[in-house]
C-alpha cells in the first residue's frame, strides 16, 4: 500500500501538527492521532470542542478576562464588560475542524519503526493497559508509529478499570470491549514524520451545537 488518506479531528485549526504534552493518558501514549475514517475524526473534533467548553465553564470570570486580553491584546467590548460575562463562543468561536492528510505508508514502514495491531488481540490490550496507566502520562513507546483498532472510549475505560480491580480476567475484558462500526487509529510519535512525511490536503469546518 502506498499513499493513504488520514483525518484528524480538532477544536483548533493549525497548519503544522506538533507533539504536545498530554492532560490525560491515551491508548497509544503521546502522539498525533489520526484515522482513516472521516466520521471518527469528526467525533474527535466534536469531543475536543465539548471538552474545551467544559474547561471554560470551570474558569472564574477573572481568568476568562485574562484569557481574552492575552488573545486579543485589548479588553472585551463594552457590552461584554457591562454583562460581566465572556461567553465561550465569543472567545473560541463555534467551529471545530476535520483536517485531511496524506502519507506514503510504504515509505513510512521502510524508513521508520511501525507497530501495527491488526486486530484487538491480547497484545493490543496489554499495550493499552500500559499506556492508559497514570505512570505513562506523557510517555511514548520506543517505536515511531502505532496503528490499531479503536474501541468505544467509555466502555474501554470501564473494562480496564474492572480488569485492574481483578473483577474480570484479561480475556473476559477483551471479549466485552465494544467497537462502534468501522474504526482505527494511527498514532505518530515522531516529530520528523509530522514535519516531512505527513502532508496536509485540506480542512473541513463544522459548526458545533448542543444537538451535535
Amino acid at each position: 500500500m502506498g499513499k493513504i488518506i488520514l483525518y484528524h479531528g480538532t477544536p483548533d485549526n493549525f497548519n503544522k501538527p506538533i507533539l504536545l504534552e498530554q492532560k490525560k493518558t491515551r491508548d497509544f501514549g503521546v502522539g498525533f492521532y489520526l484515522t482513516t475514517y472521516y466520521e471518527q475524526a469528526k467525533t474527535w473534533g466534536e469531543r475536543g470542542y465539548y471538552n474545551k467548553l467544559k474547561d471554560w465553564e470551570r474558569k472564574n470570570d477573572e481568568e476568562k478576562f485574562d484569557y481574552w486580553i492575552t488573545k486579543y491584546k485589548s479588553p472585551p467590548s463594552p457590552s461584554i464588560l457591562i454583562s460581566g460575562k465572556i461567553p465561550f463562543e465569543k472567545y473560541y468561536g463555534i467551529e471545530y475542524y476535520v483536517q485531511k492528510y496524506s502519507i506514503d505508508l510504504k515509505s513510512l514502514k521502510k524508513d521508520f519503526n511501525v507497530k501495527e495491531f491488526r486486530k484487538a488481540s491480547i497484545e493490543w490490550f496489554d499495550f493499552i493497559v500500559e499506556y492508559r496507566s497514570k505512570e505513562k502520562l506523557n510517555c511514548k513507546p520506543n517505536h515511531d508509529v502505532t496503528i490499531g483498532p479503536l474501541a468505544d472510549g467509555g466502555n474501554l475505560l470501564l473494562k480496564l478499570q474492572m480488569y485492574e480491580n481483578k473483577e474480570i480476567t484479561k480475556k473476559e475484558a477483551l471479549k466485552q470491549i465494544k467497537f462502534n462500526g468501522n474504526n482505527d487509529q494511527y498514532c505518530i510519535h515522531n516529530q520528523i514524520i509530522l514535519d516531512y512525511y505527513l502532508k496536509i490536503e485540506g480542512c473541513d469546518i463544522h459548526e458545533y451545537s448542543d444537538n451535535t
